[in-house]
């Protein structure tokens, strides 16, 4: 890495000389040199230095000045000036304003030519960018003999450490501390994380469109530059760390194979004796006395989703193809997470979830819940990924986790045929689905739905309310003022105005059983279809 302080003490810029005092030299990156007169448009790069006349702005303080202002604002490490007959009494007024910025600017005789300026200074950067890379290869190459010795996590973090001279944490997605250059428990990591982010450096650990974990540095020398750092560390380091993980993920799969099996089999019901499915489960140390409720998930890419396409493509298959086991081991780690037990699979592309529910809460509410979590959990290690659900809200003990699974089938299907807005469907609602999918291609119906809803909509567009909203969240809260006015933040005297108001424009009542059935089927039509 070259600084300006480098540059500064070579040879040649002995007759070069600051024009006040520069306090940081050995903190600014010198990555380029340029001779550039005004104007300055998106000629300069940030890290480079400006060799300038200023020949057209330095008869004029305000135009001078904003000429500097373009340069130092666009990122420039450092601006050399030179005028004839080495006159510089009007920077006088303006040097003030970029001393206190810190913003170095150099004053070079006019005799001296630019073009050495240029060239002595390019080749102390190519001098010191070779060096860098020579350094750098040497820490690949460390790096890489550690992993073929069987090398730990923490042993690569030694040498990263070594060669950055700071502590360094590898982690993984979950932020679980997989190696670090000092001992540091998984609590301390977390605390870390909490009160000092500001002092860490993060640096993703990606290959082939996955995120592996990160590499996490900190205690850093004053005098290193962040940007060169990362830069570093994603060049030299990322791929080479990512072979831990591979090979981690290698030995997991093994193991994870024959779990994998078992619950494939569960589902498919290729246990005729109970006992026997037991004896298997207490094996693989699944839980048994306890209930399951059954989700399955089709995978599919996120831009193919939103296109309109449900089904996984050649693309997503071979994206999959590799990263099984991260996907699974997401899973795991993020129900374990929960205090829950969880049984998982993917195969003929279908992502099987048996998940422990043994409280007598709503499970639909609660499997919803969930997958948001998990949806949010898989992003970050999938990112390109989305997924469409099935799910059987009702709780089955091992010996009918068959037919769960055969429901939560069921239920993507519908899924897939349907595509609702959340890519979710339950086996319990699909009858419902059903229903409204029917009616909703009846044409003379949905023109009735148009026709019942049409006084609240127009009511709606001249008032600028939202009444409808109001009848939506009303029958979302199972008809209870309390709740809705609430889901709402309405007064409830105000969400009862609202009510009678509806009730006034569609000549309906909401006290009648008949009536109200009919408003809420002809919200769930409207909305949905």
């Amino acid at each position: 890495m070259t600084t300006l302080k480098t540059i500064l003490e070579l040879p040649y810029m002995k007759d070069i000389q600051p024009l006040y005092p520069i306090s940081n030299a050995s903190k600014i990156t010198v990555k380029n040199i340029a001779i550039l007169e005004a104007p300055i448009e998106n000629f300069v790069r940030k890290g480079e230095i400006v060799v300038s006349t200023a020949l057209s702005v330095r008869d004029h303080e305000d135009t001078l000045f904003h000429f500097i202002q373009e340069i130092q604002s666009a990122g420039a490490s450092a601006l050399i000036l030179a005028f004839p007959d080495n006159s510089y009494e009007i920077l006088e007024s303006i040097s003030t304003h970029f001393q206190s910025l810190d913003f170095p600017i150099l004053l070079a005789p006019w005799s001296l030519h630019f073009a050495d300026i240029v060239e002595n200074t390019l080749r102390e950067i190519w001098a010191q960018s070779e060096e860098n890379h020579v350094h750098m290869e040497e820490l690949q190459k460390q790096l890489l003999n550690c992993y073929l010795q069987d090398g730990t996590y923490s042993d690569a973090a030694c040498i990263i450490s070594s060669f950055f001279q700071c502590d360094t944490i590898i982690a993984d997605t979950n932020l679980t501390v997989k190696g670090s250059s000092q001992p540091i428990l998984q609590q301390d990591f977390a605390n870390l994380l909490l009160n000092k982010e500001n002092e860490l450096t993060r640096i993703d650990i990606e290959a082939f469109d996955k995120s592996f974990g990160y590499i996490i540095l900190y205690s850093l020398p004053d005098t290193i530059d962040l940007q060169s750092l990362q830069e570093n560390i994603c060049e030299y380091c990322n791929n080479a760390i990512t072979l831990w993980f591979t090979r981690e993920w290698s030995l997991t799969s093994i193991k994870m194979k024959s779990q994998e099996d078992f619950v494939w089999k569960i589902a498919h019901h290729e246990y005729d004796d109970t006992n026997e499915l037991m004896s298997r489960a207490k094996a693989m140390h699944f839980q048994t006395d306890c209930h399951y409720v059954c989700i399955v998930g089709s995978p599919v890419l996120e831009k193919d989703l939103r296109a309109g396409h449900t089904e996984l493509s050649f693309q997503a298959k071979a994206q999959l193809q590799s990263s099984t086991t991260i996907l699974q081991e997401q899973i795991i780690h993020m129900t374990h997470s929960m205090g829950l037990s969880v049984m998982t699979t993917y195969q003929n592309q279908y992502l099987i979830i048996y998940l422990q529910r043994d409280t007598d809460e709503d499970n639909y509410t609660f499997v919803k819940h969930y997958l948001d979590s998990l949806e949010s959990h898989l992003h970050t290690s999938l990112p390109n990924l989305a997924f469409l659900w099935g799910f059987d809200s009702q709780k089955s003990g091992f010996d009918m986790l068959h037919k769960s699974f055969s429901n939560a089938k069921e239920a993507l299907k519908l899924c897939k045929e349907l595509k609702p807005s959340d890519y979710r469907c339950c086996y319990q609602f699909s009858l419902i689905k059903k229903i409204d999918s029917i009616l909703c291609s009846n044409k003379e119906i949905m023109k009735t739905v148009h026709s019942i809803l049409r006084p609240i909509i127009e009511y709606d567009r001249a008032k600028n309310s939202d009444l409808l909203l109001t009848l939506e969240y009303y029958c979302e809260n199972n008809y209870n003022v309390s709740e809705t006015a609430r889901a709402q933040h309405l007064h409830r005297q105000s969400l009862l105005y609202r009510l009678e108001k509806i009730e006034n424009l569609c000549n309906l009542s909401l006290k009648n059983h008949e009536h109200l059935y009919l408003l809420d089927t002809c919200v769930q039509l409207y909305r949905n279809f």
